[in-house]
């Protein structure tokens, strides 16, 4: 089993921004397998069979800088140990500091500043889970981050952004068929 956990923020104020680059790529993913988004868990839920592996996939509805309380939800409510969670998860979510467009896997990391992520490190106790960093580099001009990224992507980075989310949800199937040392090392 699989669990696929991606970061964003609730609410059509937030659909387009770059903080919800990991509900992006899990709504892609979603409509390319026909999947069904249901609430559950303090998120939006939804389970499939993929290659004979099952998946289940977690968009917090807690917004961004409480994600852990839907992974905790998913725990306490699936009798699930947080120990048994961090082997079978993936966490998609924005990364500041990668150029826009670039996606990198990473496992055993800190927070590296990200909100999402430490909400979910305070959760489950421990930092060693995978991830899948989807860059959207740094402002060009001066503005505050937290501001940065909840702006909307321009029309301008739209085609980029495709590109990207279609790479992105490809690297994903590749992680779930042939784990993470052989995406690490394709994609890194």
């Amino acid at each position: 089993m699989r669990l696929l956990i991606g970061l964003g923020n609730p609410g059509l104020t937030y659909l387009l921004t770059r903080h919800n680059i990991g509900f992006m790529v899990l709504d892609s993913f979603a409509l390319k397998y026909n999947l069904k988004w249901q609430k559950k868990y303090r998120s939006q839920y939804s389970h499939m069979i993929y290659r004979e592996k099952e998946i289940e996939l977690i968009k917090p509805m807690t917004y961004m800088n409480l994600s852990g309380l839907s992974l905790d939800s998913y725990i306490a409510k699936t009798g699930k140990e947080a120990l048994d969670i961090v082997r079978i998860m993936l966490v998609i979510h924005d990364d500041l500091d990668l150029p826009s467009g670039k996606i990198r896997f990473k496992s055993n990391s800190s927070s590296g500043g990200h909100k999402g992520i430490e909400s979910i490190i305070k959760v489950i106790g421990t930092s060693q889970f995978d991830r899948l960093k989807i860059g959207i580099g740094r402002p060009i001009r001066e503005c505050e981050i937290e501001e940065y990224v909840l702006t909307e992507y321009s029309r301008e980075e739209e085609e980029q952004l495709r590109e990207t989310i279609e790479n992105t949800v490809s690297a994903v199937e590749f992680y779930l068929e042939e784990g993470m040392a052989a995406a690490m090392s394709k994609f890194n």
